[in-house]
């Protein structure tokens, strides 16, 4: 696969955490919520690091590629 489509590929499959969301769960239910949200937050801000190294390797790969050349 050419990398550029692979990095497109991986960033497509980012995630996001709905804050609004959580927020109302949160207050609705008098801040235990809150630890879901916390749960939710980490979880999905260690898959997007994974990402984003997977995505910062083959950028490098490819600048010494360029740079061998």
């Amino acid at each position: 696969m050419f990398p550029m489509e692979e990095v497109q590929k991986l960033l497509a499959s980012k995630k996001s955490v709905n804050h609004i969301l959580h927020a109302i769960l949160t207050a609705i239910t008098f801040g235990l919520w809150g630890i879901v949200w916390l749960c939710c937050f980490a979880f999905v801000s260690q898959h997007n690091g994974q990402i984003d190294d997977k995505v910062r390797i083959i950028e490098m790969a490819q600048l010494s590629q360029q740079a061998s050349k």
